[in-house]
């Protein structure tokens, strides 16, 4: 490969190990909401303000990886899609140190960066919020999800 090969690569995607969730086992618990907002302009008038978080628990090392991504979408048909010309955003938190009698997250540091997405990456890492909440347990009149072994999901 030349250099002008190498210039004209597309980056390649990154997907949501580039942000700390290398293993889905290691998803604690997750949440999603939506908020409706009118839209202005053409098209569809409502968008909606979907929001999931999902919460990486790494004990051993001590680290907890917090990722809450918000995305714009409008309904087409009978399903959603991203909002054209909008800016998916991830919240990426990183906490380290965890007090077992206390129960929290953070004794040690924290850190939080917020990273712009292209559309096709947040509609990637939404479709990934999805299947993973799929495979957990919805806490009854609750907008949380938790791990079918965990004491929380019963």
């Amino acid at each position: 490969m030349n250099a002008a090969q190498i210039n004209n690569a597309a980056p390649a995607p990154r997907t949501l190990a580039d942000f700390g969730l290398v293993d889905p086992a290691k998803v604690a618990c997750a949440s999603f909401y939506v908020d409706g907002v009118a839209g202005t302009g053409p098209g569809p008038k409502f968008t909606f303000r979907e929001v999931g978080t999902m919460y990486v628990d790494d004990i051993e090392n001590q680290r907890r990886v917090v990722l809450n991504l918000t995305l714009e979408t409008r309904k087409r048909g009978d399903k959603k899609v991203p909002v054209p010309n909008s800016i998916p955003r991830l919240k990426v938190s990183n906490l380290s140190g965890y007090d077992p009698v206390k129960n929290i997250w953070g004794q040690d540091g924290y850190d939080e960066s917020f990273v712009d997405l292209t559309l096709e990456e947040g509609a990637s890492f939404h479709k990934e919020f999805e299947a993973l909440r799929a495979g957990m347990v919805k806490e009854k009149n609750h907008w949380s999800w938790y791990r079918s072994d965990l004491a929380l999901a019963s």
